[in-house]
């Protein structure tokens, strides 16, 4: 009777202990489902502040980037260096980072300010869509075969014309409300502000206003 349960040299295992690894593991597998409702919430509320977060540090970084490589470009032409800050604010795809930028700031202070309130509201975030939509298409149909930037711009080249529209994107998509929008004023009066500049001044910073 002593070795009724040992027909193998193996030590005898309940069959309790077997299962109770399995039961955990199940536990743990479901327990983000079992969580209340609002726990549930509470996570997805902070995963989309750090996205903002993230997004709003990455953008300024990029739109810094920038601004340094124009104005070491403007030393090393010799040219004095508010040369290279009057050109980074010249470009269409400047302006609308700086407004993505400036909405994804907006979302992560959550201020009752008046410009706090004005860049989170609908309707300017879906003008800033339309403006990081367009620098995006553009650039990618047509501009970035127009030269082949290396290092540092490179990386500011990724940023400003890709990784930027795309978390802009998500952010429009995911957390913002339909609605009605003006937001093509921008970049038509901005079309026609660079037509009367090469009208009268002959000069374009590059291709399509960009």
């Amino acid at each position: 009777m002593e070795n009724s349960f040992c027909i193998s040299p193996k030590r005898y295992v309940p069959k309790t202990k077997l299962i109770q690894p399995t039961l955990l593991l199940i536990h743990n597998s479901y327990e983000l489902q079992l969580l209340p409702a609002s726990n549930q919430i509470g996570i997805l509320m902070t995963l989309r502040q750090i996205y903002r977060i993230f997004s709003a540090v990455l953008g300024w970084s990029a739109l810094g980037l920038q601004l340094y490589l124009l104005i070491a470009i403007a030393v090393k032409n010799e040219l004095p260096p508010i040369t290279g800050v009057m050109k980074f604010f010249d470009y269409f795809t400047i302006l609308s980072n700086i407004l993505v930028a400036t909405v994804f700031t907006a979302l992560c202070a959550r201020s009752p300010q008046k410009w706090s309130r004005f860049f989170t509201h609908p309707k300017v975030k879906t003008g800033v869509a339309v403006y990081i939509f367009i620098t995006g298409l553009v650039y990618f149909l047509i501009l970035r075969h127009t030269w082949n930037p290396k290092g540092l711009a490179l990386v500011a080249d990724v940023l400003l014309h890709y990784g930027m529209p795309v978390l802009y994107g998500i952010e429009w998509l995911l957390f913002t409300p339909r609605g009605r929008s003006d937001g093509w004023f921008f970049p038509w009066a901005l079309c026609c502000g660079r037509c009367f500049g090469v009208k009268f001044l002959g000069s374009i910073p590059i291709p399509l206003l960009m």
